[in-house]
């Protein structure tokens, strides 16, 4: 701490260490997924209850018992799907970091130097994916009837990709779709929705 409430940050600095240095390690490895997903209808049984909905509300049904068959079977992907968002999109995030310095000195110099890497994705896959290295070096001299020198160095480089849009408006828009709306066409291709495409939203 500092005068007038100014906070002063040291970094670590090397020691009189009788000109033995010493190197440690920290490494940290995690994944991370939701614990729980809501139960996803398919898309025979959304078209079901649909027409029950229809049925209640005393209009037609807004499928065939042809249509509902296609959702059973399968037969019409392209037009009558059976998606589940959340298999769809969801992965297993990733995060892995490590860290390596040295220190070491004497009563006339000290070191320290660090050197760092973190690489972190979401938990839609590598789309979302953030990486850092780091970089920091730390030398102090004692010279006799002096003042203390001492010399900084430190740096980072940052790889970061992420969608436009926020997790929140992305996972929201994965729970506007119903099951019977395809994310993909049978030729691959992404299909297109006034209310977007989740996949559209990541890439």
């Amino acid at each position: 701490r500092g005068a007038n409430g100014v906070l002063l940050i040291t970094t670590k600095r090397g020691s009189d260490t009788e000109g033995k240095f010493f190197v440690s390690y920290d490494g940290k490895m995690g994944w991370s997924r939701p614990t729980m997903f809501p139960k996803e209808l398919s898309g025979y049984e959304w078209g079901v209850l649909k027409n029950a909905g229809a049925l209640h509300d005393g209009t037609l049904p807004v499928y065939t018992d042809a249509e509902l068959q296609k959702l059973k079977d399968g037969s019409d992907p392209d037009h009558y799907a059976n998606e589940n968002i959340m298999d769809r999109f969801f992965k297993t995030g990733k995060y892995n970091q490590q860290n390596v310095s040295v220190t070491g000195g004497n009563k006339n110099i000290s070191l320290f130097g660090s050197l760092g890497y973190l690489d972190q994705t979401a938990m839609w896959g590598d789309v979302s994916n953030f990486k850092r290295y780091t970089v920091r070096t730390n030398i102090d001299f004692t010279v006799p009837a002096h003042a203390p020198i001492g010399f900084a160095l430190s740096g980072n480089y940052r790889d970061a990709h992420s969608p436009s849009l926020s997790s929140a408006d992305i996972v929201g828009n994965m729970w506007r779709l119903n099951p019977t709306s395809p994310i993909f066409y049978s030729n691959g291709g992404a299909v297109g929705f006034v209310n977007r495409n989740p996949y559209q939203d990541l890439h």
